[in-house]
């Protein structure tokens, strides 16, 4: 009989974090139906006396801390270093991980054999109670390899993936805006098998979300993403191309337009969640 596999919870952190929104994001954590066997906390540079006091609540806590601030890809490259066991779950320091997260994702990755398994997210605002819409994800392998051709399938925040295949593959690398999307095209072009589930696993704090997507920067990280899903034999020219035009063309939009279209085309309305 096949023993309990093991799961880390993989959490970066930084000043810019309010420390009440740490606090709720690792207490999700620790009220999990199944326990992690591990967290992993990368501070990100020195954090405020507050989000201390936060760490200091929960001394079982793996932290690694970064001496200055590095960005989220060699913190999270950092803390995937000191994961141990089969399976590592991504979690933000400003989000509600469900009380089921985990055992919901495990139970999915062992029945489908699955590598990397994403879910839905409900996106809220100020409050956890206020959401205002839920981001769906593929469900199955076809569906998400195919997508991930065009966009990023995978919502970070609620992934869980095989630790051994994503260290393989290279790990996190320093990609600012794109270190997610870049890990999981590795990982399919080594054979990775992914799976989704519609059931919204997280609550995503979507405050400032499109200033984030469209600050300097993003669009010479989309084209550096596109090159290399080129060169990685993922996408051809022409596709490269397309998708270039697409995400410049979003990015240079006026910000109300901005999360007009994001609401269309990646947000799934309450009444169509329920």
């Amino acid at each position: 009989m096949r023993g309990r596999a093991s799961v880390s919870v993989l959490m970066p952190v930084y000043d810019g974090v309010p420390s009440a929104h740490f606090a709720l994001a690792l207490e999700s954590v620790f009220s999990q139906t199944r326990a992690p066997d591990a967290v992993v906390v990368v501070s990100d540079g020195p954090l405020t006396p507050e989000q201390e006091q936060v760490l200091a609540a929960h001394p079982t806590v793996l932290r690694v801390d970064l001496p200055t601030r590095a960005g989220i890809g060699p913190a999270l490259a950092a803390g995937l270093a000191v994961c141990e066991g089969e399976w590592v779950a991504r979690a933000d320091a400003d989000d509600i991980n469900e009380p089921h997260r985990l055992e919901s994702q495990l139970a999915v990755l062992d029945a489908s054999g699955g590598d990397v398994c994403s879910s839905a997210m409900a996106e809220f605002l100020g409050s956890p109670d206020r959401v205002v819409g839920v981001r769906p994800c593929p469900i199955a392998h076809r569906d998400i390899a195919r997508r991930m051709r065009m966009a990023n399938p995978v919502n970070h925040p609620t992934v869980v993936f095989r630790r051994e295949l994503a260290v393989s593959a290279g790990g996190y690398q320093d990609l600012p805006y794109v270190e997610d999307y870049d890990l999981w095209a590795r990982m399919l072009q080594r054979g990775a098998v992914f799976v989704g589930t519609q059931e919204p696993l997280v609550r995503f704090r979507a405050d400032g979300l499109q200033d984030r997507r469209t600050a300097a920067g993003a669009l010479n990280a989309e084209r550096l993403l596109q090159h290399r899903l080129h060169d990685y034999g993922l996408i051809g020219r022409p596709r490269m191309l397309t998708n270039l035009v697409i995400r410049g063309l979003y990015l240079r939009l006026p910000r109300p337009m901005v999360h007009g279209v994001y609401g269309l085309v990646f947000r799934r309305g309450l009444g169509r969640s329920e």
